[in-house]
This record gives structure tokens, C-alpha cells and sequence, in this order.
């Protein structure tokens, strides 16, 4: 039995629709909340400048950057795993030496607090270690040792 997919045009309608709400939500944000153009632009603005970026031809090398950046990234990240993938699975000496390490490195928790200024300057100002105290007491600390007894005994099991 085939499923029937909706037709095309309809989901771009759904698309554009969804994208126009967003713009209205934004300007009525900016509208609402009486943010200063510096802190919130309403998507006029966002949207002038991108066109005059454009137009100026300013933006074409840094996206030719980016873009070289992202595709070098991309081809670097494949290579590399594929490599290791090839090494691990033809030797199994490079194997039994490195699993350990990839078992552990996948299971470790990781746990990242932001501190630069963005992170926490609308709800604590200057308070930065206020910002850092409020974070350590929101964590789940029996779930924190939950993911640390578990990543030990995967470590463990990799030996």
C-alpha cells in the first residue's frame, strides 16, 4: 500500500507560512518590547542590510571563507575517520590500544558551564559567581553520578 504525500505545493505553502509568522513574531517582539535597534533590529533593518552587504559585494568573501572553511572542515573530519575507521579494523593491535580510549571518550560526561559575559549579564549583571552558583545548584547531582557510574563501567568493560 502507498502512502500518499502531500503535494508539493502545499508544503511550501506550509514553508512560507511558517516563515511569515516567524517575521511577525519578530517585529512584534521588537515593536512590543521597545528593544533598541542595537539589541534586537527589527527584520527590515536585518534584512536592508544584508541586501546592501550584497549589493556592496562585502559579503561575497567572507562567504567564500566560510564556505571554504566549512568544505575543508567537512573533507578533513571524513578523511580522518575514515582513516581511523580503515587502521582499527585492518590492525588489530591499533584496535586493542585505541577502543579503550574511543569507548571512554564517548561515555565520558561532559559537563560545560558558559562564563563570558553574554551567558548570564541580563539575569545576574556583574554577579558572575552568582551566575556560577545558580548553575551548580540546578544541577541533578544523582543523575550526574548515575552517567559517571555508567561511563566507568563501559570503561571498565572496554579493558
Amino acid at each position: 500500500m502507498t502512502q500518499r504525500r502531500p503535494a508539493p505545493r502545499r508544503d511550501l505553502l506550509a514553508i512560507l507560512g511558517v516563515g511569515v509568522l516567524f517575521l511577525v513574531a519578530w517585529q512584534a517582539i521588537v515593536v512590543i518590547g521597545d528593544y533598541p535597534p542595537f539589541l534586537l533590529p527589527p527584520p527590515g533593518d536585518v534584512f536592508g542590510a544584508l541586501t546592501t552587504a550584497i549589493g556592496n559585494g562585502i559579503i561575497w568573501p567572507h562567504f567564500v571563507t566560510t564556505f571554504t572553511e566549512v568544505v575543508l572542515g567537512l573533507m578533513v573530519g571524513v578523511t580522518a575517520g575514515l582513516l581511523t575507521g580503515f587502521v582499527l579494523a585492518r590492525w588489530h593491535v591499533a584496535e586493542r590500544l585505541l577502543s579503550p580510549y574511543i569507548v571512554a571518550a564517548q561515555a565520558t560526561p561532559i559537563l560545560a558551564l558558559d562564563v563570558y559575559e553574554h551567558a548570564y549579564w541580563f539575569d545576574f549583571g556583574r554577579l558572575r559567581a552568582k551566575y556560577i552558583e545558580a548553575f551548580f545548584a540546578n544541577l541533578d547531582w544523582s543523575v550526574v553520578e548515575q552517567n559517571l557510574v555508567r561511563a566507568l563501567a563501559m570503561q571498565a568493560a572496554a579493558k
